[in-house]
């Protein structure tokens, strides 16, 4: 079965805590046979280099696909919550069209974190 992850991060050295309940979950889900990607925009607000545009990374045998253009604060002080919201929308449209090209339509799809 092919899963999809919606999470609100990967761990890494410096975040070791960011998505890492996500994280074990997917390598449970992998460890039972099944193909998983997590996918999760990232609009932290952070003073460390990010790429900007779409990012894809694979741990353990598992795809991670991240989005970043703009802090998620900047957005909601200057244009409001109903724009910071569709922009992450449309952030989590275009990382989900990649992954569809890439692997196909997900038979779950399993969110933790919308916002």
């Amino acid at each position: 079965m092919f899963i999809l992850i919606v999470s609100h991060g990967v761990p890494s050295k410096r975040d070791p805590q960011l998505g890492c309940f996500e994280k074990d979950q997917a390598e449970a889900l992998v460890a039972m046979g099944h193909k998983v990607v997590v996918i999760f925009v990232d609009s932290r607000f952070r003073f460390i280099y990010r790429k900007i545009g779409l990012t894809h990374t694979q741990i353990n045998g598992i795809d991670y696909y991240s989005c970043f253009f703009i802090p998620g604060i900047l957005v909601r002080k200057l244009c409001g919550l109903k724009i910071n919201l569709y922009q992450k929308s449309l952030q989590l449209e275009y990382i989900y069209g990649r992954v569809f090209k890439e692997h196909g339509r997900p038979d779950v799809i399993y969110s933790h974190y919308l916002s």
